[in-house]
């Protein structure tokens, strides 16, 4: 689309509230996600997994934290004169942090060396600066950067990440999976519709394959080939994809057992979002 997007805090937590990194009511702190850096990786897919990561950490109950959400920092990058694609430095992100009334940052880069990516990210306090954790992750091919994300989101958030992924992770709220909301092993077909400024438009199709927690696929259309990463968070599937027109995310809810997605886009390059949902191409 061209206008394309039960864990328990661990002793070391009681040691960071004492040491007054953070305040002992850190639930009603806000939380906001910057654009990444890029190093040797595209700026607009380093934009992406910023994105992406936010999206993973909303997933994650006992987070503690309310996100900002990204119209919101658009909005504020607008207003100061600044590229929603771009990668915002660490000025830049203490400035934002205040403007949106962020008690912390989450601010990083993507990295990438030969064909690996390495994402490092870290959390900072907006009143004092001081770093208050920091993770990297690796991952072999950016189709295995989605993935790593799980790990980074828990360890920046300072929760225990479970101690191995099931092949499909249970509902955010915490049920169990409901048969027609299952997320189905497999190659799944559709056939799409995306909305924008224009309003409503019939798209291509949409090819996901899905192995374990990893998804793989390609959005198909007339003026170009999006490949698309993701992972399975509950009962959705969340992940970016890569265009010759850009990058961008999406999120797609399951319906009736995998024959329909319901979901939203965001494309990196202009900001633009929507809904982009899908119907079982027989």
């Amino acid at each position: 689309m061209k206008t394309m997007k039960r864990c328990v805090w661990s002793g070391l937590l009681a040691a960071v509230f004492a040491a007054g990194l953070f305040p002992a009511d850190a639930s009603s702190k806000t939380l906001v996600v910057m654009n990444f850096k890029s190093a040797g990786a595209s700026q607009e897919l380093s934009v992406a997994v910023s994105e992406l990561l936010r999206g993973v950490m909303a997933g994650i109950d006992g987070a503690g934290f309310t996100l900002v959400e990204r119209d919101q920092l658009n909005e504020v990058m607008r207003e100061q004169g600044l590229s929603l694609s771009g990668a915002i430095d660490e000025g830049n992100s203490k400035k934002l942090g205040k403007l949106l009334a962020a008690d912390f940052l989450i601010v990083g880069s993507v990295s990438r060396l030969g064909g690996a990516y390495a994402i490092s990210a870290r959390m900072v306090n907006g009143d004092t600066g001081q770093i208050v954790r920091a993770h990297t992750v690796s991952a072999r091919t950016e189709d295995d950067v989605p993935e790593k994300l799980g790990t980074l989101a828990y360890v920046l958030l300072g929760l225990n990440a479970p101690a191995t992924e099931p092949s499909v992770k249970p509902p955010s709220d915490g049920g169990k999976v409901r048969p027609e909301t299952a997320v189905k092993q497999g190659r799944h077909a559709y056939n799409s519709w995306y909305s924008d400024a224009h309003g409503v438009t019939k798209g291509g199709r949409i090819v996901l394959e899905i192995e374990g927690n990893a998804v793989r696929g390609e959005s198909i259309e007339s003026y170009g080939t999006a490949r698309m990463n993701g992972t399975i968070n509950g009962d959705k599937i969340i992940g970016y994809y890569n265009a010759p027109y850009g990058y961008g995310n999406f999120e797609f809810r399951i319906v009736d057992g995998m024959k329909k997605l319901d979901g939203t886009y965001y494309q990196v390059s202009n900001g633009a979002r929507g809904q982009w949902v899908g119907e079982r191409h027989e």
